[in-house]
């Protein structure tokens, strides 16, 4: 007898160690601090202490010599092992600053083929990032014990200077987990 095992339809997430170093982040905060008045609140993130630029400034990340460039290498690297076929640009990017007791709504990325978020500023108290199953029967079944084919969700503790990179279909958020930091500081990205 011979028992061949297919995973059909694992997801793929790629976590990049240290993709900014410090230098790159004290650079990204100098340039937040010049461009505060751009964020705004967003109904993507809930609480009183959380802002985003999305929507009014997308071109951050062209600010920081070279980190497009480095965006794309991952990104492309990211088809590479997917198969996911990019033409290698970035469709738009935006920061989210969050306080304490703020969280992220479970969504997903239209639009876009990847998606990615850089951790600029973040400690052990920052919200973990979600992200679900794309089968929404999943949580039905009887589970022994959780493997890669039946985790309702995955959780990533937001690491400084990390950089994660995903499909844009994947949905993604906090849980509802609040976020107990104070400035909890992303770029996040969508590639085309």
């Amino acid at each position: 007898m011979l028992i061949e095992e297919h995973k059909l339809f694992p997801t793929l997430v790629l976590q990049i160690k240290k993709f900014l170093s410090d230098d790159d982040r004290v650079k990204i905060l100098d340039i937040l601090k010049n461009k505060e008045s751009l964020l705004h609140k967003h109904g993507a993130i809930k609480g009183e202490s959380a802002f985003s630029s999305y929507g009014q400034y997308s071109d951050f990340i062209f600010e920081v010599k070279g980190l497009d460039k480095k965006i794309l290498k991952y990104s492309k690297e990211y088809s590479t092992r997917s198969g996911f076929d990019v033409v290698g640009e970035i469709g738009n990017s935006w920061i989210n600053v969050e306080g304490k007791d703020s969280s992220l709504k479970k969504h997903s990325h239209p639009n876009s083929i990847l998606s990615g978020v850089i951790f600029v500023r973040c400690n052990h108290q920052s919200r973990p990032l979600y992200f679900y199953n794309p089968n929404p029967f999943v949580s039905y079944t009887k589970v022994r014990y959780p493997k890669d084919c039946t985790y309702e969700w995955f959780r990533f503790l937001p690491q400084q200077g990390d950089m994660l990179i995903f499909p844009s279909c994947l949905r993604h958020g906090s849980d509802e987990e609040k976020n107990l930091s104070e400035g909890r500081t992303a770029i996040s990205f969508n590639v085309i």
